[in-house]
């Protein structure tokens, strides 16, 4: 499946629903501005499996009717594959690139939650393909993004990991940190945003992060998470950057996917790498888990004790602790 994101370019694509179940469906139509916000036009369009795969749906955008320049929110409905539940239900793209937490999938009754309601993917139909945006359209730009030969190589890094929960030194309060104000540490042409009170995010002649000697900046995941920005662990889209992190005060709407291509274009320019910390084993809320459960989770280890992923690598090795999740630990440089 290495292919995937080509595949994606101009078609919707669903790897891995539950086998012999109903075909997946796709669930598309525009946002609908509101207290709280609809799917307008919605549509409801069957995928079809693609030749030579058992596991791999798609339907070409072509197809469905999509008006050239509009920007699309949009589920999959799978059958659930999650344990003691077989309901059909609209789920979130696994490879989406931008999210809208402001609209989510209907709410089930019971056994389902409120924590089962999934956000929108979100995508733009333009040119006859489908392009990364933002929210409200805004699209990311690494057009002038310097060759990754000047940078720092790997065995001369010198690297500042940066959660992106910020506290005030006060100790009253806890805000996030977007990437508009993490770009002010590293351009010194940027202000600050949530926290532009501080002396390190105000524009100056040259940047926090490049005072202190650095040249590499690690955040912890920047992916999108169902939590609200606590230490970015807890990762729900593997492929989106979170939706917080785009949405500075004064922001109607995120911005994650232009934000996050300007703070790497920033990084790039003054010579630091870029580093995204992405931890597989906190999923929270993630699709898969609706989509194909036993492929990718666990969901008591102690059921399942012969299973070599149910237990840890520790000397003992103990049944693995999810830490509130069912689904280790890989650094992915940019």
């Amino acid at each position: 499946m290495a292919d995937i994101l080509e595949r994606k370019k101009t078609a919707f694509v669903l790897w891995r629903p539950k086998p012999g179940a109903p075909p997946p469906r796709l669930v598309i139509g525009t946002f609908a501005p509101g207290n709280p916000p609809t799917l307008a036009d919605e549509r409801l369009l069957p995928l079809v499996q693609v030749a030579g795969f058992d596991d791999l749906f798609k339907i070409d955008a072509a197809a469905c009717g999509l008006v050239d320049g509009t920007m699309y929110h949009y589920w999959f409905e799978v059958t659930d594959t999650s344990p003691r539940r077989n309901a059909r239900i609209f789920v979130t793209d696994p490879f989406a690139f931008t999210v809208d937490w402001r609209l989510l999938s209907p709410q089930l009754p019971p056994p389902y939650t409120s924590e089962d309601q999934q956000p929108a993917s979100v995508i733009l139909w333009i040119g006859g393909e489908l392009v990364i945006c933002d929210t409200s359209g805004e699209r990311p730009n690494l057009a002038a993004d310097p060759k990754q030969a000047s940078l720092p190589p790997n065995n001369k890094l010198v690297i500042y990991e940066m959660p992106t929960a910020w506290s005030r030194a006060d100790g009253m309060g806890r805000d996030v940190g977007t990437f508009q104000d993490i770009l002010s540490l590293v351009d010194p042409a940027t202000p600050g945003a949530n926290f532009a009170e501080l002396s390190v995010t105000a524009p100056d002649l040259s940047s926090y992060l490049d005072r202190l000697g650095i040249n590499a900046l690690e955040l912890l995941p920047p992916a999108d998470s169902a939590y609200q920005r606590q230490w970015g662990y807890g990762t729900s889209h593997y492929l989106a950057p979170d939706f917080e992190l785009g949405m500075p005060v004064g922001n109607s709407s995120s911005t994650a996917n232009r934000d996050l291509s300007a703070l790497v274009r920033g990084c790039h320019a003054r010579g630091m790498r870029f580093i995204a910390d992405v931890v597989m084993a906190f999923g929270r809320q993630e699709a898969s888990q609706n989509i194909a459960f036993d492929d990718f989770c666990i969901d008591r280890p102690w059921l399942t004790p012969d299973d070599p992923d149910a237990r840890n690598s520790r000397p003992n090795h103990d049944f693995r602790n999810g830490f509130g999740s069912v689904l280790g630990s890989a650094t992915c440089f940019l």
